[in-house]
This record gives structure tokens, C-alpha cells and sequence, in this order.
């Protein structure tokens, strides 16, 4: 973590609870010596105050903590505050009382702080615009991981995190590795923490991973799980999806999802294919570019719950794209045809489940020829 311990002010803010807590945690360690920390930290935990009253107890206790003459003699003294209620919550924003309180420890905050107070401020809900989050950005040091993010940040935000944490375990991943490690566990830190620790016990003395080993061993997200299954569809692979067939079944998961996701798939790739050939669509770096799309495509996908513009993007719009130039447009059609008569057989014949989702989704890959189009991303 690179964060300058000269400041006397910080915030560290974001979505992402983990990713927050354990970043002010290194930082308190990194300001105040666990030896030293009965005395010369003190830390308030403000989750729950929620009312006005509770509010302004809490911001007179930040300004007794900081400013009032130390009763055991250290020089030095930091504060941590948790949850701070003030800088989320919009009742509590508002209020006048509130702000009137606020105003001496952000004219303070201003200043500067009294030679050897500090102030680490952590919080996963924030409003950017308040005064006191100002104030500490002026004056202090604010770390932001960032509040509604879309897909493809956090993946990239993942992808960051793995990539500086891999010393800590001991490990290393080429960037193909720790972007299937990602695609797999999901985007949530704390997962991706322990999933790493659980990939560095795997590979033992072997200090680099590879792809086979984050597939063996890290635990998929449910979305990750379906995500393995219509991958192997959309790469018109027969061996892997009829090994996913299994698996997923296996696992208990229903044949009807199943055969909806396959129809999701092949739908969005459908259209893709056929922006491809118009020139709507052009390979990106790790994304798509559109561009040039008629007037009324372009309106009736806005108006859409899901626009694929906007739900494909990252890794999934790099891989996306690279399937579709697998298929024709033709042969996603017949797909179709075929996914559609799967989910009637499904409801209709006593055939086993497996038996037919095999017959049904491998007739659906047809022969797999050279690339309809072998532009890459």
C-alpha cells in the first residue's frame, strides 16, 4: 500500500467493504505501532448512529478526541472512525444542526490539525459532495476505490488487486491466469483474498500458477458456474460442453435454466454477429467499439432492459466477440431453431435430461469450419 504517512487527515472510501477495511487497517499499523496503540489510538465504530441527536454525540466526541489535552501524556494520538453517518446519509446531511456542528472540525480540518493528532476516517458509503469530504481531500490524503462501478472496473479493479496481492502469497499468474482467476471467482474482494490464499496452498512449492490450476481448484460464483457452461456452447466446443452438461447436473442445476442461458447466449451473439458484419461493431481493447448504428437500433436498444452495449463489457465483451466470429449468422439462427425445440422436448418427452440436452445442444453446434471472422480484440 503507498500511502504517505505524513498527512493528518484520512479517508478511505469505496463500495467494497473489504478492500476498504483492510487498507485502513495497514494504515493504522503503518501510523501507530501496535505497541503504542492502547494509548495512541482510539477508535470509534459509528455504524448504527442514525438519528440526529446520535449524530451530533458523535461529531462532539471526534473534537474531544482530536483537540482535548491527552490525560496520559502521549504525543501523539490518531482517531479512527468508522461508518462516518455524516457523509452518507442524506437526512443527516441536510439536517442544520448537523452542519452547524460539522463546522468547526472542518474550519479545523482546514488549518490543520494539532501538531500530532490524526484523523483515518473509513467508509463504504459516501457522498462525494459534502464539505467534510472536501476538506479532507484539500488538506489530507483520500484513498477511493470507487462507488458504483461498472462490470468491466471491477474486473479491472480485480484483476489490479490479484496482481498485488500475488507477492504476499508467494505466487505468480501471467495475465491470461489472473484474468480466468478473476472470470471464475467473481469480483468481490474478500472472495478473491481467499481464493488466492487457497490457490498458493494448492500450487505448494510450485510458485507459479497456470490457468489448469485455477480451474481445479477456485471455487466458481454461481454466474461463473453457468458462465463455464455456455462458454463451452459459444466456443463450439462438443468435448467440453458435454462434460458441462454433466457437471452442471451434477450440481443440481435445473435443465430449463440450463437451455435459457444456451438461448441468452446465442441471441446476444446473434445480434453481435450480425453488428460485426454491418460494421456496427469493431474489436477494443478488452471491450467493444460501436459505432455508426442506424438511428432506430440504436434507440431500441436504449429503451431496452438490456442493452448489450452496455452488459457486455470487460472480459465477457472481449470473449463474446471472439465466439461470434466462430459462428455465421445462418448457423446462429439454426441454433436457435435448435435451443427452441430443446426446451419444448424438455417439457414434453421422458427422454433423461441429459440424454437430450446433449442430442439437442450438439446438433445446435453444427460443424465447426474455419472462423466466419478471425478479427481479434
Amino acid at each position: 500500500m503507498n500511502i504517505p504517512l505524513d498527512k493528518s487527515v484520512y479517508l478511505i472510501c469505496g463500495d467494497d467493504e473489504f478492500r476498504v477495511d483492510t487498507a485502513a487497517r495497514e494504515l493504522i499499523n503503518a501510523l501507530v505501532p501496535k505497541e503504542d496503540q492502547e494509548f495512541g489510538l482510539e477508535k470509534i465504530d459509528a455504524r448504527g448512529v442514525e438519528v440526529i441527536e446520535g449524530t451530533l454525540e458523535l461529531i462532539k466526541n471526534i473534537r474531544d478526541t482530536l483537540f482535548a489535552n491527552d490525560l496520559f501524556g502521549s504525543s501523539e494520538k490518531t482517531l479512527w472512525l468508522l461508518e462516518t453517518p455524516f457523509l452518507a446519509n442524506e437526512r443527516l446531511i441536510k439536517s442544520d444542526d448537523v452542519k452547524e456542528a460539522l463546522t468547526p472540525l472542518i474550519e479545523q480540518i482546514k488549518k490543520g490539525l494539532p501538531e500530532g493528532s490524526r484523523l483515518v476516517v473509513s467508509t463504504s458509503k459516501i457522498n462525494r459532495t459534502q464539505p467534510f469530504y472536501k476538506a479532507i481531500k484539500a488538506k489530507g490524503y483520500v484513498l477511493d476505490f470507487g462507488s458504483n462501478l461498472r462490470q468491466n472496473e471491477r474486473e479491472q479493479a480485480a484483476e489490479i488487486f490479484i496482481s498485488e496481492s500475488l507477492p504476499k502469497v508467494g505466487l505468480k499468474m501471467d495475465a491470461k491466469t489472473i484474468r480466468r482467476f478473476v472470470q471464475r471467482a467473481g469480483a468481490d474482494f474478500r472472495q478473491l483474498h481467499s481464493e488466492l490464499n487457497k490457490l498458493a496452498c494448492y500450487c505448494g512449492d510450485r510458485k507459479e500458477a497456470t490457468v489448469e490450476d485455477v480451474d481445479e481448484i477456485i471455487t466458481a460464483a454461481s454466474v461463473s458456474e453457468i458462465w463455464d457452461f455456455t462458454d463451452a456452447f459459444a466456443s463450439r466446443n462438443a468435448a467440453k460442453l458435454a462434460l458441462q452438461i454433466r457437471k452442471q447436473l451434477n450440481q443440481g442445476e435445473n435443465a430449463i435454466r440450463l437451455t435459457t442461458s444456451i438461448l441468452s447466449c446465442v441471441s446476444t451473439m446473434l445480434f453481435l454477429r450480425d453488428a460485426i458484419d454491418k460494421g456496427w461493431a469493431t474489436p477494443a481493447n478488452r471491450s467493444i467499439n460501436w459505432s455508426d448504428i442506424p438511428e432506430d437500433v440504436d434507440t431500441g436498444l436504449a429503451l431496452s432492459e438490456k442493452d448489450i452495449r452496455k452488459t457486455l463489457t470487460g472480459f465477457r465483451a472481449q470473449k463474446t466477440f471472439e465466439q461470434a466470429c466462430l459462428w455465421k449468422t445462418s448457423e446462429l439462427r439454426a441454433a436457435r431453431h435448435h435451443v427452441l425445440a430443446l426446451r419444448e422436448a424438455l417439457v414434453s418427452c421422458q427422454i433423461p435430461e441429459e440424454t437430450l440436452l446433449n442430442l439437442y445442444l450438439i446438433r445446435a453446434l453444427g460443424t465447426r469450419n474455419k472462423p466466419a471472422n478471425s478479427r481479434k480484440v
